[in-house]
């Protein structure tokens, strides 16, 4: 079976949603309106795209398609990949993860302010053990 995702019906049902909110189109003009596209510089670095909605979704339905054998997950075959690929079996010769930051630094980095009576209470917890 050969599966390509499209969100055609989900565009569909917000767009009808969304009409289904509005007011009565007889209060509103039908005029027709100019449209001024703006976009906002990249942030931190991120990739900058110039693709429209359109764009990407003709890459997608371009996008060749790809056979897929299934195998049932008890099979002989499932359980040699199973066990090739999700364990590692020397795990002297892997590359350690090495930090500069103790665990609650970086907890502090990655998480919002500490209250002082909790900072106060962890540490009484952490001086006991």
């Amino acid at each position: 079976m050969q599966l390509r995702p499209q969100f055609h019906h989900i565009d569909a049902q917000t767009e009808l949603e969304r009409r289904q909110s509005r007011e009565p189109t007889a209060t509103r003009s039908v005029d027709p309106r100019a449209i001024h596209m703006t976009v906002k510089p990249t942030v931190d670095g991120e990739e900058e795209t110039t693709d429209t909605m359109a764009e990407r979704i003709r890459a997608v339905q371009e996008e060749p398609w790809r056979k897929l054998e299934y195998v049932d997950e008890d099979s002989v075959d499932a359980w040699e990949l199973y066990n090739d690929n999700l364990f590692v079996e020397a795990k002297e010769t892997l590359p350690q993860l090495v930090s500069s930051m103790t665990g609650s630094e970086y907890l502090d980095t990655i998480s919002a302010p500490r209250a002082p009576a909790k900072l106060a209470r962890l540490s009484k917890l952490r001086n006991k053990a």
